[in-house]
């Protein structure tokens, strides 16, 4: 079951939002739990993971982007959309990764497009590995617990959240692996494979990863690494 959260501080909105989506999307499995206020939902989101947030912007008294910055330190691979109805907080909210952005006053059909872009990530996930052999020893991993590939060559080394290990190989059979598996892994140089959902801090020139790697966005990478990571 795909669980999503709703966060806006006007109770009708939320609630909405909500019915919206649990009305239209029914068959897809999906549970929508509203909530009203930033500390509401940091609590929950710490006893239940959830997928996919839809969060406000400017809720009372405080940003949902320091909410959201609370929950994705828990589980960075929640996708974020936000809702908003304000201006001039776009290239900040860049910083928080997040999935799509939402302007009210809004459409049930954008409504319905976005969410439904994001379940459709949240399913490609499910039983995605990257598999390699190390030391003659099979291995897999699993694509949600992957920060990064980087090349060293003759090897590639693979950076998950609590492990690292390397293989022989090449950072373009690698990408070209991966392709099939899922579009979440972004190239950002000639050297490293990034996913996007691990991604805490981005400029025009580098990006940075959950772990406080920086990793250089290089020109001639550049407009395909923004132009895949829009898309």
């Amino acid at each position: 079951m795909i669980k999503i959260a709703v966060c806006d501080d006007v109770m009708d909105i939320s609630q909405s939002i909500k019915q919206i989506i649990e009305g239209r999307m029914a068959d897809r499995g999906i549970q929508v739990v509203a909530f009203t206020s930033g500390q509401e939902i940091y609590r929950d989101a710490v006893k239940n993971r959830y997928d996919i947030i839809l969060m406000d912007i400017e809720l009372d008294g405080e940003l949902g982007m320091e909410v959201t910055e609370k929950i994705k330190s828990i589980y960075p691979d929640v996708l974020i959309i936000f809702v908003t109805g304000a201006k001039g907080y776009e290239r900040e909210l860049l910083n928080f990764e997040p999935f799509r952005f939402i302007t009210k006053p809004f459409s049930e059909e954008e409504l319905l497009y976005a969410v439904g872009k994001a379940v459709r990530r949240v399913e490609g996930w499910e039983d995605k590995y990257f598999v390699f052999r190390e030391n003659g020893i099979g291995h897999k991993k699993d694509l949600r617990d992957i920060i990064f590939f980087c090349s060293s060559s003759p090897f590639v080394e693979v950076v998950c959240r609590k492990e690292e290990a390397r293989f022989r190989g090449k950072i373009d059979e690698v990408e070209a692996e991966l392709a099939a598996l899922s579009s979440d892994f972004l190239r950002p140089n000639k050297s490293f494979l990034v996913n996007r959902k691990y991604i805490s801090g981005i400029s025009a020139k580098e990006v940075t990863m959950m772990n406080d790697e920086r990793i250089s966005i290089s020109r001639g990478y550049r407009k395909s690494f923004f132009d895949a990571l829009d898309g």
